[in-house]
């Protein structure tokens, strides 16, 4: 999508949600020209619009990955998961305070660069070169060794070096390009690139370990530090910045003696094969501790070079983090890895919270009224503003979202109470008291009952909008609580009940359904709050979605307890609906208004999907253990009462204990046919009787979950 025409979208939709939601307003309609019904001209369609338009947003969410959220957003975690992430950022900002002993050394590091700032460095002409297996290294002007011949797939160099008048500290070994090699560059391999997997310094027979490497450059995940141990599978490497000279510095644990002969060897034993060098020189130094102070930035020898009281608080915090980044010292080190590792515990768990996307006046942006709704033709200028036809905002009110919330709750606005309350009544009577919920303007169905309506609305905002209160005021009245029973008389006269003369009748949406099948087998997990889960949906779900590579959209189902829990907690894409929700609104636009239905996507929904049939299974295995073994009769009547509340009369008693018969006759034909009918879903498939009996029962248990009467509220 085009980010700019994405984010007006965008803006276009929290218009129309804003609207519909909280007023009841077909607003949309005002997005090309002036309402043709409503006194809502185009221009106040901008101005809410100028409420939202100053949101940090590009229109594209950043990142990839399966799901992406838009900046800004918080961590939504629960009050003792935030206190825990406080608690792990406060062990985080311990463990980066630096130690005494941190201290010590970064004093004795800042009066080693004041000393002697640079390494001087002696490039060496070697004694001899060999390798093993054998490699031509030949000795050419400026000390350089150039490799030729044969490209074994793992060697080891050696290099006799002679003896130095001072005490050697270290060695730099210099890889330089040449147009003869692989790439341009400075190593055998195909890219140009060689990996030094160990560096061993002897002399007079006796190895001297290595203290620190460094180096001007290095490959992702082959650290220099990787010269210093056996570990063939890392090491030093440089691709793929091949073509351009490099160096690595090696520093020894204590100086080889003045006098003395070094035997320099360079292992190439990397899983990535015939990666070794093709030209290289070896430089010597006595300058202590030359790893150390490799790759100094300018700024920091400029702090350092000052005197403690001559700096500022901000250059001695920046001095001493370059320290701590790169000493090699075993305090300094062992200090970082406890800072690492405190930082690592705080991001894991960091990473693992809930992530809320949140609004933000950031950006702020001049709106314009656009000619026929088009982004790119902008012409007047606009500021946030209310509907005109509605109270005017307060001079108290800020012109923001603040304000807009503010004025939505207001005393003075008519609509608000009135929409919210007459959407609950909606959801409870299957018809709102307006019955066009969504749109409450000019073209609106008149209300049935416009008193009701108004005390409702007063009740609600003077109970402090408590909506647990309007609640439970519809449920325990005598209107809601009435028989849904009629005469013909009475339906003939009102079949939409529009004067509540009975209790309301009407099929429950499939969330609704699913939980309840849920909870009748047992199976409902009744956990509050949590990330989404993903229930049993139809292979190939999301596989639509995948119109190229960027993303991956397998389908990642849930296991455990999470299959089982609350409709709520579904994750849902706006692109895909889950397939169990066969009665849901698209979610391209604003929906406030249920969709009933009955057609055969429902009963194919009902009858086969795997949530169901496992429902099933688990009912029947739970009545199996609440009645006597084998007694079938009250099994069916303890089913039929989990679902219904009501125990079957004799006739459908009769009805069902035959469905059963044939059920059981068909399972016992064919056991494998009974074996894959219990299969169906993840839960424990502990059966108290034989399978075609289990599976007879899970039948009619199923039948009983279908029942007109198990589907249909009332």
């Amino acid at each position: 999508a085009i980010p700019e025409e994405q984010r007006n979208v965008i803006l276009f939709d929290r218009v129309d949600v804003t609207s519909t939601t909280w007023l009841g307003l077909t607003m949309s309609c005002a997005q090309c020209h002036d309402h043709k019904y409503d006194p809502v001209p185009q221009r106040d369609f901008y101005r809410m619009m100028a409420f939202f338009n100053h949101v940090p947003e590009t229109g594209v969410p950043p990142g990839g990955g399966q799901y992406r959220i838009a900046d800004p957003w918080i961590h939504a975690g629960t009050a003792d998961q935030m206190a825990q992430l406080a608690e792990l950022g406060n062990q985080a900002s311990e463990a980066a305070k630096p130690t005494h002993a941190v201290l010590a050394e970064f004093a004795r590091w800042e009066s080693l660069l004041r000393s002697s700032p640079t390494v001087e460095w002696s490039p060496t002409r070697p004694d001899s070169a060999t390798a093993d297996p054998a490699v031509d290294l030949t000795i050419i002007e400026d000390h350089q060794i150039v490799a030729s011949g044969p490209v074994p797939d793992k060697a080891n160099y050696i290099v006799h070096l002679p003896a130095s008048p001072g005490a050697v500290t270290g060695l730099r070994i210099d890889v330089i390009p040449d147009p003869s090699l692989p790439m341009g560059g400075s190593g055998r391999a195909d890219s140009g690139n060689a990996v030094l997997t160990r560096v061993r310094i002897s002399a007079n027979g006796n190895e001297i370990p290595l203290a620190a490497a460094a180096a001007d450059f290095f490959q992702p995940g082959f650290n220099p530090a990787g010269v210093l141990d056996d570990d063939h599978s890392k090491g030093w490497a440089y691709h793929p910045d091949v073509a351009r000279p490099h160096h690595l510095v090696v520093q020894t644990t204590h100086p080889v003696p003045a006098g003395q002969a070094v035997q320099l060897t360079l292992e190439f034993q990397s899983p990535h094969v015939r990666h070794q060098f093709g030209r290289f020189r070896i430089s010597t130094t006595t300058t202590p501790e030359p790893a150390t102070r490799q790759n100094i930035p300018a700024d920091i020898l400029a702090i350092v070079a000052k005197p403690a009281a001559g700096r500022n608080p901000e250059e001695t915090e920046k001095c001493l983090d370059h320290f701590i980044a790169s000493s090699t010292h075993p305090d300094v080190a062992a200090a970082r890895e406890k800072t690492r590792t405190a930082n690592a515990a705080a991001s894991t768990f960091r990473d693992a919270l809930p992530k809320v996307m949140i609004m933000s006046d950031a950006q702020p942006r001049k709106t314009h009224v656009y000619a026929r709704g088009v982004y790119t033709s902008p012409t007047e200028e606009v500021s946030s503003g209310t509907p005109e036809c509605l109270p005017p905002m307060g001079p108290e009110l800020p012109p923001n979202r603040l304000g807009l919330a503010r004025w939505l709750m207001a005393p003075e606005n008519p609509l608000t109470a009135r929409v919210q309350v007459n959407r609950y009544w909606q959801w409870f009577f299957g018809t709102g008291i307006v019955k066009s919920s969504e749109n409450l303007g000019v073209q609106a169905d008149p209300p049935s009952h416009p008193e009701l309506l108004d005390w409702l609305a007063a009740e609600f905002r003077g109970s402090g909008w408590n909506v647990k209160h309007m609640h439970r005021l519809i449920v325990t009245s005598a209107t809601y609580r009435q028989s849904a029973r009629t005469s013909r008389a009475l339906l003939e006269a009102d079949p939409e009940n529009r004067l509540l003369a009975r209790a309301p009748r009407h099929r429950l949406p499939s969330f609704i359904l699913r939980d309840l099948a849920l909870a009748s087998s047992g199976l409902l997990d009744r956990r509050f709050g949590g990330k989404p889960v993903y229930p049993y949906q139809p292979a190939g779900i999301w596989d639509g979605l995948s119109i190229t590579k960027e993303r991956d959209f397998t389908y990642p189902q849930s296991h455990g307890g999470d299959l089982h829990r609350r409709s709520l907690y579904t994750f849902w894409r706006r692109t895909a609906a889950p397939g169990n929700m066969f009665d849901a609104s698209s979610r391209t636009i604003c929906s406030v208004k249920p969709s009933r239905t009955n057609t055969p996507i429902h009963a194919l929904i009902t009858l086969n999907d795997v949530t169901w049939n496992e429902a099933a299974r688990a009912l029947a295995i739970q009545v199996m253990r609440e009645t006597p073994a084998g007694d079938t009769r009250a099994q069916i009547r303890r089913a039929w009462l989990r679902v219904c509340s009501r125990e079957p009369v004799d006739r459908e008693l009769e009805i069902v204990l035959r469905s059963f018969a044939t059920a059981h006759a068909e399972f016992t034909a064919d056991p494998q046919a009974a074996d894959r009918y219990l299969r169906q879903g993840e839960a424990a498939r502990d059966l108290p009787a034989d399978p075609p009996y289990v599976a007879a029962l899970t039948a009619i248990c199923l039948s009983i979950l279908n029942l007109d009467e198990a589907l249909t509220r009332g």
